[in-house]
């Protein structure tokens, strides 16, 4: 029964260690004018949960090189500032 268990899990094993963890950052713009990356993990407000102190601009950005990316575009856009 082990050679089988081990046969049947092995492969599943190793697709879930060779398959990406699931990452999801937004791009939050505070009340007072800066913006932020924000890594959504669950139940870490504020990209999840709208506010007075906050704004989303963008959602569901899948790496922190994209989230940076977005980031350096709205500062050029003056969306927002980075200090």
């Amino acid at each position: 029964m082990s050679r089988w268990c081990v046969a049947f899990f092995a492969p599943l094993i190793a697709v879930a260690v060779v398959s990406p963890a699931r990452a999801d950052f937004s791009l939050v713009r505070w009340a007072w004018g800066d913006c932020r990356i924000w890594d959504n993990f669950p139940g870490n407000p504020p990209a999840g949960i709208p506010g007075r102190d906050w704004t989303v601009l963008a959602r569901h950005i899948p790496t922190y090189g994209e989230a940076w990316g977005a980031l350096n575009v709205a500062v050029a856009r003056r969306a927002c500032r980075w200090i």
